[in-house]
């Protein structure tokens, strides 16, 4: 059975995540080995957060990505 790739969170999505597990846009940032200013451009909608690292992010968050966010992943 093929799964269907993950798609890219939006702005709104890494925010409120981000916000929900009381890190700053540094420390999220950190945990994928990015810079504070790319968080920034990906919660601003200036880029788009790779899929693969939105599943990183969300497996690194160690499964605390609330109901709502991981249903959209899907």
């Amino acid at each position: 059975m093929v799964s269907k790739a993950p798609e890219s969170p939006t702005p709104s999505q890494l925010a409120a995540l981000r916000e929900s597990l009381g890190l700053t846009q540094a420390q999220a940032a950190g945990l994928l080995y990015r810079t504070a200013r790319n968080w920034q451009q990906w919660e601003l909608g200036e880029r788009t957060m790779d899929p693969a690292l939105w599943e990183l992010f969300s497996i690194k968050s160690a499964g605390r990505c609330p109901a709502a966010l991981q249903s959209k992943q899907r």
